[in-house]
């Protein structure tokens, strides 16, 4: 068996659909992992990927209420301040982090 396949992209419309979450810079890779387990909220996952400490801005890509760092079980630790559709963290060389959006 050949497992080394060419990766490809095929565009859909439920891809256009989705909620589009985006750094400031592109040693951060994020994305939205699944709604919230007691709400509507969605879930947020951020890491940085190059071993650098800085502040990042998170753009959300829609309008939401509010925006709170929390840890696995979604408990919320701190409240976001929100600038619009974007907000702006500490993160720390190899750092994960994981939020909730509320819409």
């Amino acid at each position: 068996m050949n497992f080394n396949h060419q990766r490809h992209q095929t565009d859909t419309v439920f891809a256009a659909e989705q909620p589009r979450l985006r750094a400031d810079r592109c040693r951060y890779v994020t994305y939205f992992v699944k709604l919230a387990e007691d709400s509507d909220d969605l879930i947020f996952r951020l890491y940085e990927a190059y071993n650098k400490q800085t502040d990042v801005t998170v753009s959300l890509g829609f309008a939401s209420k509010r925006v709170a760092l929390c840890d696995l079980m979604e408990n919320e630790s701190l409240e976001l301040v929100l600038d619009g559709d974007s907000f702006t963290l500490p993160v720390k060389p190899f750092e994960v982090i994981t939020g909730k959006v509320e819409r």
